[in-house]
């Protein structure tokens, strides 16, 4: 784990379905933050839900629901002052994901 106040904070934007999104905060207890009561300011400013998750890919992290980039910047100036987060350590990344390649496609070329 990085030293207190060293650690980037990465936000991970994921589509799921159509056009709703799912933002991943990753991060925040290197700066001493207590996720849980992170998710529940976060889903109070944000008016939607956001929750810890103990992801696979990030470890354990904040999940929100819905699209959240320019207002975390907004939320980070009042909320993340305390833990002297500055701007320049938050990071935003869009993953796509992978089509699977469906059996049935596969069944179809086979037979022809």
């Amino acid at each position: 784990m990085a030293p207190s106040g060293m650690g980037d904070i990465r936000i991970y934007k994921t589509q799921r379905g159509g056009k709703k999104m799912i933002c991943t905060v990753v991060g925040l207890q290197s700066y001493g933050i207590n996720l849980k009561d992170m998710a529940k300011i976060m889903g109070k400013k944000f008016a939607c839900g956001a929750s810890v998750a103990d992801d696979d890919k990030h470890g354990e992290c904040i999940q929100i629901q819905g699209d959240v980039e320019e207002r975390f910047i907004d939320m980070m100036e009042v909320e993340l002052a305390k833990y002297k987060v500055t701007e320049d350590k938050i990071k935003f990344e869009a993953v796509k994901k992978k089509k699977k390649a469906t059996a049935e496609g596969h069944d179809d070329n086979e037979e022809a």
